[in-house]
């Protein structure tokens, strides 16, 4: 064989003869022959690879939205390139992967400073973001409605009966696929008429600071009858939390949460929650880049969030 053919065989298989194309995938697969990629990006100023830049991995949210992102760039050839990035390193994190040669550059969360902005912009290449409504609406990347889930499970807690609402929300500087829910769901809930809210944020400790502020919330002389939460974590948070002040939940206390992650249908009792369009977000991340890179631009409205009713929520307890 020439070299001439193993080269289409390799880089245009269709453009060959299935023989060919055959002995070539044989002696590739007896060789253990891999292609260098530096090589081929030298000769073609491609590297087929994309960069992802997100707050943290493996939280039951984040890996769903990357693994519909990674599905649907490998359809088209590309690599997902993938690099954790808080506010301190989002910078440096970006300045990596642009290293790399990445011809697309995915951010998710908000992880994305002015700075990781500006360097993305010299580049030239195409960048979209997964975030909030608000954020991503300015940008015109992908955003998840938070404002209309907000709004659902808010109004669903005051039509069964709840006048006594408590909020664990977030704390100021969460990344935007977080914090942009915090703001939401206190404007949903604070816009309910005949109801009281009090509200205690998080900040990082998640389920043991929801644990502790639902059981001093419980002890109350007129505790809250309903709980929202940021997340699903929390809300197990919080149903720990009343459970040892002595309310049960949902007969005392209602408590819902937001995402809808794996386990959220197993805890007991199985929990009320929002489901995050987290695959469709991914996708339709994976969609607008590739257009971007071939030129073209796909609008994406943002994406709609579904109330999930499970046995954490009821009507609140007779007066």
């Amino acid at each position: 064989m020439s070299t001439a053919s193993v080269s289409r065989a390799l880089n245009a298989p269709d453009s060959v003869r299935p023989e060919l194309r055959d002995r070539v995938a044989q002696a590739v697969a007896e060789l253990g022959y891999v292609r260098n990629g530096a090589g081929r990006a030298l000769a073609s100023l491609r590297t087929g690879v994309v960069g992802a830049l997100v707050p943290c991995l493996a939280d039951g949210v984040h890996d769903r939205i990357l693994g519909a992102l990674e599905a649907g760039l490998r359809s088209s050839g590309y690599v997902l390139a993938i690099a954790v990035a808080g506010p301190d390193d989002a910078a440096s994190q970006a300045r990596k992967l642009l290293s790399l040669g990445v011809e697309g550059m995915v951010s998710i969360g908000g992880a994305n400073p002015s700075e990781v902005q500006a360097l993305i912009e010299r580049r030239r290449i195409p960048w979209v973001e997964i975030a909030g409504d608000s954020a991503a609406s300015d940008r015109g990347s992908v955003g998840i409605d938070f404002s209309r889930a907000a709004t659902t499970v808010a109004q669903y807690l005051h039509g069964i009966g709840h006048r006594r609402f408590g909020f664990l929300g977030g704390a100021p500087g969460m990344p935007a696929l977080w914090g942009d829910r915090s703001p939401a769901l206190q404007g949903a809930l604070g816009a309910l008429t005949n109801a009281s809210l009090i509200e205690a944020p998080l900040g990082a400790s998640g389920f043991e600071a929801a644990a502790e502020t639902a059981s001093r919330w419980a002890r109350q002389p007129s505790p809250p009858t309903a709980i929202v939460c940021l997340d699903d974590l929390a809300a197990a948070g919080a149903v720990r939390g009343c459970e040892s002040a002595g309310a049960a939940v949902p007969r005392d206390v209602s408590v819902a949460g937001f995402g809808d992650v794996e386990w959220a249908r197993f805890a007991r009792p199985a929990l009320t929650t929002v489901r995050l369009p987290l695959a469709d977000a991914g996708r339709a991340a994976a969609d607008r880049l590739l257009a971007l890179l071939s030129g073209q631009s796909v609008a994406h409205p943002a994406l709609v969030a579904r109330l999930i009713v499970r046995g954490s929520s009821g009507p609140p307890p007779a007066p």
